[in-house]
């Protein structure tokens, strides 16, 4: 069999490279039409989940607030794990709930941003929760003052986890986008004012 002429082969290699020419410029087309468009100059993108002067401000007034009542469950903490009479356990726990009234006081007073509410609320369930832990576990160191109890099945202390947990999930729906020092600061203090 001949060999095809050499003209023919070079005619053959040029259709080739033409077609797959027309295919990338096609595909390439294509491919700008569906792109979104570049922001126009002079414009930036919005980040997601912006946060708000008054949420800005929310914040800042809720971590020296909860510095507060984190103070205020350490001390009731501290007595009752300690060996003393039920008379120091009652003046704690009874010192503990009157602070403790002052601070849901103070929380709701806050004035509170619309999306962050579900997440407030959650707090101020946890605080309201604490006391019912602590009075029971003032009345089981009255009992027996030699022994600590186990109480980590109690609800309230269950109730008050969760719900600081779910408060958090919640301000990290909100902003999914959040400052690394104040993402620090309120996870920080809501784990601090958690029992467990």
């Amino acid at each position: 069999a001949a060999a095809p002429a050499p003209a023919s082969l070079a005619e053959r290699r040029r259709r080739l490279l033409t077609v797959l020419l027309v295919a990338s410029l096609a595909a390439l087309a294509f491919t700008f039409v569906l792109a979104p468009p570049p922001p126009r100059s002079g414009k930036t993108v919005a980040g997601p989940s912006p946060m708000t002067t008054a949420e800005r401000r929310y914040f800042a007034e809720l971590t020296v607030l909860l510095d507060d009542g984190i103070a205020n469950r350490r001390r009731v903490d501290s007595v009752l794990k300690s060996e003393a009479s039920a008379e120091v356990y009652t003046a704690a726990f009874e010192i503990y709930r009157a602070r403790q009234d002052g601070f849901l006081r103070r929380l709701d007073a806050l004035s509170v941003p619309p999306r962050l509410k579900p997440a407030h609320d959650a707090i101020r369930r946890a605080a309201e929760r604490q006391v019912g832990f602590y009075r029971d576990f003032k009345n089981a160191r009255i009992r027996d003052p030699r022994d600590l109890p186990n109480l980590l099945g109690h609800p309230d202390l269950r109730e008050s986890d969760y719900d600081l947990h779910r408060a958090w999930d919640l301000i990290r729906e909100t902003y999914p986008v959040l400052d690394p020092r104040m993402a620090e600061a309120i996870e920080r203090r809501l784990c601090s004012f958690d029992i467990v």
